[in-house]
């Protein structure tokens, strides 16, 4: 089965969980490549989408390059980690400060690659 962005599937599930969550596991093979990804919608129509992949894009470089053998995480380490109860859907406006106070922009050194930096997002109507 190919996918969309060329390689193909090794696996794919698709369940829905007792209280309606619709999770997705995929991994996928491209090239050298090798991705794992979980999707989750909940039923108030929330999503998670965790990815691990064993390659990064390097700068002035066609193809991407493998920097680890294997993945750091397994498909259950990813459906763990996006059905955790742990797994905030908002942060507080103390955890957003903090987080801008860490986030830096991207720089890889060609200019079509630099970002701007981000912002953390406090949950709407929070005060703090």
């Amino acid at each position: 089965m190919n996918g969309s962005g060329g390689g193909h599937f090794r696996s794919c599930s698709d369940s829905v969980l007792p209280d309606g969550t619709r999770l997705l596991l995929t991994e996928k093979v491209i090239g050298d490549a090798l991705e794992r990804e979980v999707d989750v919608l909940r039923p108030d129509q929330s999503s998670v989408s965790l990815i691990s992949i064993n390659t990064a894009e390097v700068a002035g470089q066609a193809k991407v390059k493998v920097v680890r053998d294997g993945l750091p995480l397994t498909l259950d380490q990813l459906k763990a980690a996006a059905l955790s109860a742990d797994l905030q859907e908002w942060i507080t406006p103390e955890q957003a400060q903090q987080a801008e106070q860490t986030i830096r922009p991207f720089h890889d050194g060609s200019p079509e690659h630099n970002q701007p930096t981000g912002a953390a997002t406090p949950k709407p109507g929070s005060t703090g």
